[in-house]
This record gives C-alpha cells, sequence and structure tokens, in this order.
C-alpha cells in the first residue's frame, strides 16, 4: 500500500482510482490509514470469506483472519484486467508496472 500511497498522485492525473480492501473494523482501519497518511480510501468490515470466494484473495491461516496482498486492476465495466495474488512480500503488483498497464490499455481503446 505503501507504494501505491506514494505514487498516488500519478494516479490521480491520470484519473485511476485506488483502493484498499480490509477485513477490519472501521476504527481499526481509520487507525491504519492515518498511521500510514494513506491518499486513497479503504473499504472496511469486508466479508473475508465472501470476498476470497469472489476472487480468489488468500486468506491469512490465523486468528484473526485477513486478506494476504493481492492487487487487481479492474477495466471501466468492473472486470478484472489482471489480478496478482501473494501469500506474502514477494509478487506484488508495482506501481510503475501498474501504471504502465493501464495505459497501454487505455492506449488501445482509443
Amino acid at each position: 500500500m505503501g507504494d501505491f500511497n506514494r505514487s498516488w498522485d500519478v494516479y490521480e492525473e491520470a484519473g485511476i482510482r485506488v483502493f484498499g480492501l480490509s477485513v477490519d473494523r472501521l476504527g481499526e482501519t481509520q487507525r491504519m490509514v492515518r498511521e500510514l497518511a494513506l491518499g486513497f480510501p479503504m473499504l472496511s468490515e469486508l466479508d473475508a470469506a465472501g470476498i476470497a470466494e469472489k476472487t480468489g484473495i488468500y486468506l491469512a491461516p490465523k486468528d484473526p483472519t485477513f486478506f494476504q496482498a493481492t492487487g487487481f486492476v479492474l477495466k471501466p465495466d468492473g472486470t478484472v484486467s489482471v489480478a496478482v495474488y501473494s501469500t506474502g512480500a514477494i509478487g506484488r503488483l508495482q506501481p510503475d508496472m501498474t501504471l504502465a498497464h493501464i495505459k497501454h490499455a487505455m492506449s488501445k481503446k482509443r
């Protein structure tokens, strides 16, 4: 999230929306947003099992349950253009490559 937060202005200028998902309670999510100074919105109190079933997000096998790092790029119609699932720190979407992917897809529509 930190990498995307540092790239927030580039995404905003390009008209691309970034948001995060969390199973945490609203207060915990708000605290994280403040502590990390996130510029993008975070959805909270999500149903972990339901989201995992619909998206394939890996769930941490610990209590409390939480989402492992997962990144999606959605097309304007809401379908997934690309998704990266990770059970650790390796293999996550990177802001520069994600932006290049989106700009390439947008250029093909013109």
